[in-house]
């Protein structure tokens, strides 16, 4: 994981996906790229007959802006002892990460970005989903600390499984790794895979795990989830993303919606 792609931008919590990225390369020996999206979609409005009309002005504005936040966290990054380098995009933000992410390791985003309530796929989801590149969400004010302690959420699916070896990295710095199932009823492991096999798969990369069994009852398994990541003091959940359709989950919810709109600490999400 020695490949970082960072969402670099103006918002309040930029400096904190910086921050991030940059520890993480400094643990591991990697590179950091920033990436700087402008999305010039934003500038073009529709006539009455039905065309489209460029806002000029405002697209001039909107790179200057670019241009200034560029040469900002160029300095910035020069200062630093990890290697780097800044991209830039003017398509949207996801289509344009997905494409940055292709040959990146990992991809650092904030939760939320202004994404509404009901949105099918918010930008973190939708990259969890589309990337095929492990995300490392950050909630608001939070910079991730690579010798945290580690929560896989582990329910022995495909999605689970891509999370947690993409996560191995990572788990090999944190100072404690806890894996956690939860049975959806009955009696605890009725009704889920033991995590067996993904204890012994870690230790394999000199990880080793601790495994933790609950059983959801009053508490839905994602309330269960952030009540056991608290008890452990977590300061990282690795989970697997939208196990189930993401309808489903939009319309219902879920574990992976649940911990987007809700999640207190980094969460490592991966399809």
């Amino acid at each position: 994981m020695r490949a970082i792609l960072i969402h670099a931008g103006h918002d309040d919590n930029a400096d904190d996906r910086i921050d991030s990225g940059l520890a993480i390369a400094r643990a591991l020996g990697g590179h950091v790229t920033a990436h700087v999206n402008t999305p010039m979609t934003a500038y073009v409005t529709t006539d009455p007959f039905g065309g489209t009309v460029a806002i000029g002005d405002a697209m001039a504005v909107a790179r200057d802006h670019s241009a200034a936040l560029i040469a900002t966290l160029s300095a910035r990054l020069a200062r630093d002892d990890v290697p780097w380098s800044v991209t830039s995009s003017e398509t949207d933000l996801v289509e344009a990460l997905i494409v940055s992410a292709r040959l990146a390791d990992l991809l650092v985003m904030s939760l939320g970005n202004g994404a509404p309530p009901l949105a099918l796929h918010p930008p973190v989801g939708a990259l969890a989903i589309a990337a095929r590149t492990p995300v490392l969400a950050l909630p608001h004010g939070i910079v991730f600390d690579p010798a945290g302690v580690a929560m896989v959420a582990w329910n022995d699916s495909h999605e689970g499984a891509h999370a947690l070896r993409a996560a191995v990295p990572l788990l090999q710095l944190a100072s404690a790794v806890h894996v956690v199932t939860v049975a959806e009823g009955g009696a605890a492991g009725s009704a889920t895979v033991p995590a067996t096999d993904a204890l012994a798969y870690l230790s394999r990369h000199d990880v080793h795990a601790q495994a933790h069994q609950r059983t959801a009852g009053p508490l839905t398994v994602q309330e269960i989830l952030v009540e056991v990541a608290d008890e452990l003091g977590a300061t990282l959940t690795v989970m697997g993303a939208y196990g189930h359709s993401r309808l489903r989950e939009l319309l219902f919810g879920g574990v992976t919606r649940y911990a987007i709109d809700t999640a207190a600490r980094p969460l490592l999400l991966m399809n």
